[in-house]
């Protein structure tokens, strides 16, 4: 168990949701200073898919590392193969580019997806496990790069995957990688140097020090479950569904399975 505690405000109406944004003054400049993440079940932490993977089977960092190389080498080696060869190519020395194309077609990094749009995050965060309250996380990158040029952390994101000591180091990135399923999701990543590392507690030791009555660097919205359906179709109102966060067949078929909750949800209600 983490003996770290994010903030949490629980949000219980649309228009508070909107105005908790406010009031922490995104408006002012999060474009480029906050970055958004939604999880469907509020108890889980921060992990990266590699990591959960690892925690499951009690792997050490040694060996964690030895499963990464193993993914990225059998990556490079054949992901020609495919028809996508294009999308699919080998950028040279680029592990965290890599990664993400990795990541993008399902294979689990030590990557953390975020989002630079608050709608987007809060998709995620309610889209699924519609019977458990969801989580929406947000942080302060800005200041987190800041904090970590102070620190006697790794500075070169090159050596980043070579690290083999416990590090605090973690990295929000965006990579070259072009897709519209990204572009749509205003994708971007948390990248820790020590792989066995939650993410949530990373975020927690370099912006705790920071947070005050006038400033709130991270924080964390409850989203209650019986809330989820009601923000889904408000979401769906402002382009906010599965075919444009995933712009493929399968996206749309996720779209017309959350039309079918909706329409069962508003019609539960005149009963």
């Amino acid at each position: 168990m983490l003996n770290t505690n994010w903030p949490s405000i629980t949000i219980n109406s649309w228009i508070e949701f909107n105005q908790t944004l406010e009031f922490l003054k995104l408006e002012q400049d999060w474009m480029s200073h906050y970055l958004f993440r939604g999880q469907s079940d509020h108890n889980w932490t921060l992990k990266p898919n590699l990591l959960r993977i690892l925690n499951k089977y009690n792997i050490d960092r040694e060996l964690g590392l030895k499963f990464e190389k193993t993914l990225e080498r059998e990556y490079i080696s054949k992901a020609h193969f495919f028809k996508q060869t294009k999308i699919l190519r080998v950028y040279s020395g680029q592990t965290a580019l890599n990664f993400s194309i990795m990541q993008h077609y399902g294979v689990p990094t030590r990557l953390l997806d975020w989002s630079s749009s608050p709608y987007v995050a809060l998709y995620f965060a309610i889209s699924s496990n519609l019977d458990k309250d969801g989580a929406f996380y947000l942080f302060n990158s800005t200041l987190m790069e800041s904090v970590l040029k102070e620190e006697k952390y790794i500075t070169e994101k090159d050596n980043l995957f070579m690290n083999q000591e416990e590090s605090n180091y973690l990295a929000p990135v965006i990579t070259n990688f072009e897709s519209l399923r990204y572009s749509n999701q205003q994708a971007c990543f948390t990248i820790a140097a020590d792989l066995l590392k939650d993410h949530y507690e990373l975020i927690y030791k370099a912006l705790m020090p920071h947070k005050s009555l006038d400033s709130t660097p991270f924080v964390k919205l409850i989203i209650p479950q019986e809330k989820k359906h009601e923000f889904l179709a408000r979401l769906r109102i402002i382009n906010v569904k599965p075919d444009i966060l995933f712009p493929d067949v399968e996206g749309f078929a996720a779209s017309l399975k959350d039309l079918m909750h909706l329409r069962g949800w508003d019609n539960s209600l005149v009963k």
